[in-house]
């Protein structure tokens, strides 16, 4: 029972930890345009891959001859003709957007960029906060219904009740993290396109506008770095 116990345990707190470890390969084009990709093969004249968010989705081939660089996961630069770029020129590059999300916020204005930004940050903070106690709580489930057996061997409510109880936390606590995970990764698009605009996302901003056409209602925005 002990081995099953301390299996279930690391994975839900390995969750978080997978996700934020698995990285994306980085196709750059001399158009300078950026593909998050799972490189599948590299022959002479074109490289297979698959996009990063769908790895189990269609094998996608490009021609050697469109590509600038290529950034593997591992953090090793590979450079195609006379082209060089660096990892660090990467956030300058146009991101390519990959759900409605990603679209809306490239077309929207840098002082709302920074909004969400620290939004989604604080959401995804919140989450881990959050996505720790349930895991907690999961684990705790499963060991107290562990150490319930071990002092009545012949009664086996305690540990169904800790078992149960165990899932349906640790459940709950996945579904936490795998939110958390996604607003993580808005708010990390968010700051990458902050970074390839040279704006500072810890910033506030102080603008006077009209914010209603019809009323001609000004509206004020303080922007100061720190």
């Amino acid at each position: 029972m002990k081995k099953p116990l301390s299996l279930l345990i690391c994975l839900f707190i390995s969750i978080d930890l997978f996700a934020q470890s698995v990285k994306p390969d980085i196709i750059i084009t001399k158009s300078n345009t950026k593909v998050e990709a799972i490189i599948q093969e590299v022959n002479k004249a074109e490289i297979k891959y698959k996009r990063f968010s769908n790895p189990t989705g269609p094998v996608f081939t490009i021609d050697k001859a469109e590509i600038a660089s290529i950034v593997y996961a591992n953090g090793d630069v590979e450079s195609f003709g006379n082209i060089q770029i660096s990892v660090h020129d990467i956030p300058n590059l146009a991101q390519i957007p990959k759900n409605d999300f990603e679209v809306r916020i490239l077309n929207e204005s840098d002082d709302y960029l920074i909004e969400v930004f620290h939004r989604e940050k604080n959401y995804a903070k919140n989450g881990t906060v959050t996505g720790i106690i349930f895991t907690g709580l999961a684990a705790g489930c499963f060991i107290l219904g562990s150490v319930s057996e071990g002092q009545n061997p012949n009664s086996v409510s305690g540990l169904k009740r800790g078992l149960v109880s165990g899932a349906v936390i640790g459940t709950f606590a996945s579904l936490i993290w795998i939110r958390k995970g996604k607003h993580s990764s808005k708010a990390k698009f968010i700051e990458q396109e902050l970074v390839r605009l040279n704006i500072n996302p810890n910033t506030f901003s102080l603008r006077i506008q009209p914010s209603n056409s019809a009323l001609n209602a000004p509206s004020i925005t303080f922007r100061a770095t720190f």
